[in-house]
């Protein structure tokens, strides 16, 4: 029926939770090649029935849209084995004029041998520019994208690359052969890697990289310790273009000695403006160095640093080197569950007052040791700040009374431009007693 719209150009087809087998997806693959006219389709097939014995009829149809230039494909929570993704993939290599594909087999019976088939392919596509692969929680996957890519002239015109192998059995050679497939990626802008339950050899092997100016990088739930952190920031501070990184690196093993290397790395990409990091759940005590690394990115507009649930005890160093990124706009800090007392807090706000560009300020200290006579020299410091516009500060279970939230909430009432404030001191020692005072203090906010 579809195959007689004779000037269909795009088609989204939707069959989640189903129970549809891969016999009848061939049937559909037959019937959209007739669509000559196709340049966009988008079909979602997870949650069926479908094995691997008719995944390449599919292809077969879909290499007759000859005018295809975006594909998404997905076929996760199947059984889906893998023998016929190379039938597949040499039909969609037909499609010549194809820009952007994504495939999700997520959840199915795929081993990695198979793969190479894919890969090649998809080298097939001479204008391809934006791939998203998902093989979470298959077999022993991977091989694929270092085989067929090393002689490849299609990686040449990537621009964006996902690939995610969360749950796999990656080994250190896969992520070698990964490596070197990337490396023929000149064009290469965006790169998205996801390697949950992996090696930590990731870092080492990734560390070369040199073309994107964005990258994200989950590597939640390793093994991964201060060796491997070091490599990837020699890696990250060669990359000239990077402007945007995103790091996951909760759950490992990570102190702040190699995460101070890290940061030294990071600091040496001059263009980078933005930067998430999330190192929860680690063995982290001092992120000094870190912060010495960061402060040397004087370009830097918008930072948000996680480090839940670690055993950090003072911020003073790191608040000063984090004042030398004298641009920044946005700052997002979660220090929720760690030692934090309140030592050197004054030296902590007066580091973020020198970010005299500064607009938005979030911090997070819930869970720690902080006392309420350590929060007005914070504050005291952080008046510089005379573009702050909106102001979050999270103090639930610490040791905070009342006796001085009056001198505290005076400082942040002379922040001129403060228009947003948002104060939490859940189940901390507060009576009452001297709340008029900080109401008096607040009430000076006139924006």
């Amino acid at each position: 029926g579809l195959g007689r719209c004779s000037r269909l150009t795009c088609l989204d087809l939707c069959f989640d939770n189903n129970r549809i087998t891969g016999e009848h997806l061939g049937q559909l693959g037959d019937g959209i090649g007739h669509c000559l006219k196709l340049t966009r389709l988008q079909l979602h097939c997870n949650s069926n029935q479908i094995d691997g014995e008719h995944v390449g009829r599919i292809g077969e149809g879909i290499g007759r849209c000859a005018q295809l230039t975006s594909l998404q494909l997905q076929c996760n929570d199947n059984q889906i084995t893998g023998e016929h993704l190379g039938t597949f993939a040499e039909g969609i290599g037909r499609c010549s004029l194809l820009r952007s594909l994504q495939l999700q087999f997520s959840n199915n019976k795929i081993d990695y041998g198979y793969l190479a088939h894919l890969g090649a392919g998809i080298g097939r596509l001479p204008r391809l520019m934006c791939i998203d692969l998902n093989f979470d929680n298959n077999q022993d996957i991977v091989e694929y994208l270092g085989k067929s890519s090393q002689d490849a002239e299609h990686c040449r015109s990537f621009a964006r690359l996902t690939l995610r192998f969360d749950c796999n059995k990656i080994s250190s050679e896969h992520l070698g052969q990964i490596h070197d497939g990337i490396g023929f990626c000149s064009r290469l802008t965006t790169l998205r890697l996801s390697f949950n339950s992996c090696v930590a050899h990731l870092f080492r092997r990734l560390a070369p990289l040199q073309q994107p100016d964005e990258l994200t990088v989950h590597a939640e739930n390793n093994q991964i310790n201060c060796e491997y952190l070091g490599h990837f920031g020699e890696g990250i501070g060669s990359c000239p273009k990077l402007a945007s990184l995103e790091l996951h690196c909760s759950n490992n093993q990570i102190t702040g000695e190699h995460l101070g290397q890290f940061g030294e790395g990071v600091g040496r990409c001059s263009q980078l403006t933005s930067l998430w990091a999330h190192f929860n759940n680690n063995k982290i005590a001092d992120v000094g160095q870190f912060g010495a690394g960061i402060g040397r990115c004087s370009g830097l507009t918008n930072l948000y640093l996680h480090f839940d649930c670690n055993s950090i005890e003072h911020l003073g160093q790191f608040g000063k080197e984090i004042g030398r990124c004298s641009h920044l706009t946005k700052l997002n800090l979660h220090f929720e569950s760690n030692c934090i007392t309140g030592q050197h807090f004054k030296q902590f706000g007066e580091g973020i007052g020198l970010c005299s560009q500064l607009t938005i300020f979030v911090l997070d200290l819930n869970c720690n040791h902080i006392a309420d006579e350590q929060l007005w020299p914070w504050a005291e410091g952080i008046r510089s700040c005379a573009r702050l516009m909106c102001l979050q500060l999270h103090l639930n279970s610490n040791a905070i009374s009342d006796e001085h939230l009056g001198e505290f909430a005076e400082r942040i009432g002379h922040l001129p431009q403060l228009t947003n404030l948002e104060l939490h001191f859940d189940s901390n020692c507060i009576t009452g007693e001297h709340l008029g005072n900080f109401g008096e203090g607040i009430g000076s906010c006139s924006k």
